[in-house]
């Protein structure tokens, strides 16, 4: 009998490769274990779909943040370049403002484009506190000044007056002395 059951078995099983595809799978599914086990292969082979679903997912998502990186860096770069050349113009302008406002330019172009020159010995003049005085009231040359002066000496008594009002136009125009 062993040999018949063996038989048998070698039988069903050549029958068994012999039917189509279809058919050998419900044959497995007929049998109560084997039912068991389709169902348990189905729900592994449907978490290992989900989990490289999962996966590709995240490959994705970390090949997108890396080219995002990227590009920010690159961005990154560029305004940092911007900034140099920015710092350098600024630097490349206070260089030109020096050298145009130095006195040696400025007095170049005095004498040169303008035509100004250097005033003799005799014509440089030295201001006193009178001459002040005539400058803060507004009195640039000399005829008013020298008017203002014959005045001042043919009034005696206009004199004080005229110190008052002196005393009162230094005081608003911020000239006053400390013995006023």
């Amino acid at each position: 009998m062993a040999t018949g059951n063996s038989s048998t078995a070698y039988r069903e099983y050549q029958e068994y490769l012999n039917y189509p595809e279809v058919m050998r799978r419900r044959m497995e599914v007929l049998p109560g274990g084997k039912i068991a086990t389709k169902r348990r292969l189905r729900k592994d082979r449907l978490a290992l779909c989900l989990l490289s679903a999962c996966l590709m997912a995240f490959c994705f998502a970390y090949l997108y943040l890396a080219a995002q990186i990227g590009v920010v860096n690159g961005e990154i770069n560029s305004l940092q370049t911007k900034i140099a050349d920015k710092e350098n113009d600024i630097a490349l302008a206070e260089y030109e403002y020096g050298e145009l406002n130095s006195l040696a330019r400025i007095e170049d172009h005095a004498l040169n484009q303008l035509g100004m020159i250097y005033p003799e010995a005799d014509e440089v003049y030295y201001l006193n506190e009178k001459n002040s005085a005539y400058i803060a009231m507004g009195l640039q040359n000399s005829t008013e000044q020298d008017t203002l002066a014959t005045l001042e000496e043919e009034s005696g008594d206009q004199g004080l007056w005229h110190s008052l009002a002196m005393m009162l136009d230094r005081h608003f125009y911020g000239d006053t002395g400390a013995a006023e």
